[in-house]
């Protein structure tokens, strides 16, 4: 009996090997696909391309109206739509002379080139078509932004409108403001000047600065920066170049490499004007993070997140409440406060999000289309599978910077980065609610007293126990308070999450669990600490300086940590590249090669099973709105909501018939079928999973 089954082995591998199919991996843990391959191209044309001919089988930005047309009839390519949490921005310097004023770091009314600086920029605004930018260089496929809130988070949105801060285009408008100001051509030669006008002082005297009134110097070259990466804000920003040519002022548009920008405008802040572009977030804290006098570091410390230097201490007050509040609520009223001072003194222009669209190859299936994202996200990854492909290839339509979690702050390095390492929580992809939890088995949000009368935010956190690094070793509490301190040491110009762990007290391990303390109480705390990626102690504690020094000893140069590269650095000196070390996401570093490609593993020992992954989004996506699981919120599940409204456990009958109890009809799990619920269907209407 045992030869005869060792026969019928040997014939069903022998016939395997003559198939022409490629199976998927069978593994019960993570991706149900075994490789990743990431191709890196130079625009977005290019990776279409790609993508048109069949080399990719899923994008990474948002397709072009030529694009979305040529695909629609494609029945090879899939495409779906959703209302990206992403800014694209006019970035403006307000430490340089004329959009800023270069004599001090903080705005001040009395300040005659505060003011005038102030009004320069707001002339800015005036020659920012955003509306002709919408429908003639996006065609129509993004929404208009004048603050950096999501145009979908209105609760912590300022009515512009009503205050009269909507800065329409308007040429004569932008003119005007600027004379008002003292910019002018004075002398007739075609380029604009300023004359030092001064605040309600006669000509011949001097203004606090010392600067003569009546004075007219020449203004420097406007620098401006433009990505030549992305068309649309090629376009954007020669448009507005060519509008300000047009009344005189003196420009210098610089198109080039994202490389070049970062330093330039990022470290050097050697530029006036930039386009920018971020991605959101779907809490209010970006105000203080992006913008807040603490997020400006200056040329002698390097890159900071607010490079545009907007430094202003009454916006920095109801800034610092929006990431600060101990409600909703109030964090509500400190926002929309935040965006009337960011308006009134135009800290940047934001100029727009997408309505946009990606696409994939039509074939594979478990594609999660993650509000705010999109479709290539970590729970896609996680459950695309396809008959024939055992190889996912992602465009990207940039290439990445550095493979360094704490230090990198591209998008495309951070798109990687995020397969390789995980989270203690995470977010919802259709709700966007923080509420899922990742590596975290649970958690507890309290308060505690760092001073008499004070309260300030506790968390504790209980790891799923046998989380393991990619080399195989355990994930420990020691390694999540080690991250926490470690980003706190490596401080700004260093550390890209540090507005996460600036208001730490202290983290501790109690009884097995990790225990971090705030200084102060936020509703946005748990986000913060529960979002870090979890760095593995063992291999950054030995990144070692020019002298040899390690993090902990006196005088360590953290800039040892910037210049740290995971991807071919060896700091626990075992032979391998620790980057192929650490982490215990879902994806498995292995290679990468300048503007090629990046190539990744599965994790068959990922902490999450496949059926749990499947699990967890069939019942988030039902909360949004699927009653009947179908993978579709459409007009069934509607119907089912209003066959069951009114009705609670109480009412019993069979679930579906009219005026039966249908527990799934309760989206909110409140035992009540009412109006929230049919609410959240018709939010969502039309959504689906993939």
């Amino acid at each position: 009996m045992k030869h005869r089954i060792l026969l019928v082995a040997a014939i069903l591998v022998s016939l395997l090997a003559l198939s022409s199919f490629v199976f998927p991996a069978l593994a019960v843990s993570g991706p149900k696909t075994p490789n990743m391959l990431i191709h890196i191209y130079l625009n977005p044309d290019a990776e279409n391309a790609a993508q048109d001919v069949g080399t990719l089988d899923i994008n990474d930005w948002p397709l072009a109206k030529e694009w979305i047309d040529k695909w629609v009839t494609r029945s090879d390519i899939t495409m779906r739509s959703y209302a990206e949490i992403g800014m694209m921005e006019f970035d403006i310097n307000h430490q340089k002379w004329p959009t800023g004023c270069n004599t001090h770091k903080y705005f001040d009314g009395t300040c005659t080139r505060c003011v005038c600086a102030r009004e320069f920029r707001k002339a800015i605004a005036y020659l920012t078509d955003k509306d002709r930018y919408v429908s003639e260089i996006l065609k129509g496929y993004a929404f208009r932004l004048d603050l950096p809130i999501p145009p979908f988070l209105t609760p912590y949105l300022t009515d512009l409108a009503a205050l009269g801060l909507l800065y329409n285009y308007n040429v004569a408008q932008a003119v005007t403001t600027l004379e008002n100001a003292g910019f002018k051509d004075w002398d007739g030669d075609g380029v604009m000047e300023w004359k030092h006008t001064g605040t309600g002082a006669q000509a011949g005297t001097t203004d606090p600065e010392g600067t003569p009134i009546g004075t007219v110097e020449e203004l420097p070259q406007l620098l401006f920066y433009i990505r030549m990466d992305d068309p649309n804000r090629r376009s954007a920003g020669e448009r507005l170049t060519a509008a300000l040519k047009a009344i005189g002022v003196n420009v210098k548009a610089i198109i080039t490499e994202k490389t070049v920008c970062y330093k330039e405008v990022m470290v050097l802040y050697n530029y006036h004007i930039y386009t920018g572009g971020w991605s959101l977030s779907v809490i209010p804290d970006v105000y203080f993070d992006l913008y807040s006098n603490e997020t400006y570091y200056g040329p002698d410390v390097g890159w900071s997140l607010n490079y545009a230097g907007f430094c202003n201490n009454e916006f920095y007050t109801y800034a610092y409440a929006s990431k600060f509040p101990a409600s909703i609520d109030a964090a509500k009223v400190a926002a929309k406060e935040a965006g009337r001072v960011f308006a009134e003194n135009v800290a940047i222009v934001p100029l727009w999000s997408s309505a946009a669209v990606k696409a994939y190859k039509t074939g594979w299936t478990g594609v999660v289309n993650e509000n705010g994202f999109g479709i290539d996200n970590g729970y896609t990854f996680l459950r695309m599978d396809h008959a024939t492909d055992n190889t996912i290839d992602w465009g990207f339509k940039s290439d990445i910077e550095q493979l360094n979690m704490v230090s990198s702050e591209w998008l495309w390095d951070h798109n990687v980065l995020g397969l390789i390492y995980d989270t203690l929580m995470g977010y919802d992809p259709f709700s966007l609610d923080f509420t899922e939890y990742a590596m975290a088995q649970s958690h507890t949000v309290g308060t505690w007293n760092p001073a008499p009368g004070k309260d300030a935010t506790e968390l504790t956190f209980t790891l799923k126990p046998g989380i393991k690094f990619h080399d195989g070793t355990t994930v420990t509490p020691e390694d999540v308070k080690f991250t926490v301190d470690f980003l706190i040491a490596c401080g700004p110009g260093i550390a890209w999450s540090y507005t996460s762990v600036t208001d730490v007290n202290s983290v501790d391990i109690i009884g097995g669990n990790v225990r971090v303390r705030m200084n102060s109480e936020s509703v946005w705390a748990e986000q913060w600490i529960g979002g870090l990626p979890i760095l593995k102690k063992d291999l950054w504690g030995k990144i070692e300086d020019a002298a040899g020094k390690t993090w902990t000893d006196p005088g360590f140069d953290f800039m040892a940590v910037r210049t740290y590269d995971p991807a071919k650095d060896d700091a626990d000196k075992n032979g391998v590249a620790d980057l192929k070390q650490d982490g215990c996401g879902p994806w498995v570093f292995e290679n990468y090669v300048l503007g090629t490609y990046v190539s990744l593993t599965a994790n068959t020992n990922y902490f999450e099973t496949q059926a749990s992954v499947d699990s967890k989004i069939s019942n988030m996506f039902h909360g949004v709105g699927d009653v009947d699981g179908d993978g579709v919120i459409g007009i069934k599940d509607i119907g089912l909501i209003l066959r069951a409204f009114g009705t609670t456990p109480a009412t019993g009958g069979t679930p579906g018939a009219w005026g039966a109890w249908n527990s799934a009809a309760d989206l909110d799990k409140n035992n009540a079928v009412a109006l929230k619920d049919l609410t959240i269907a018709g939010r969502n209407f039309g959504l689906v999973v993939g």
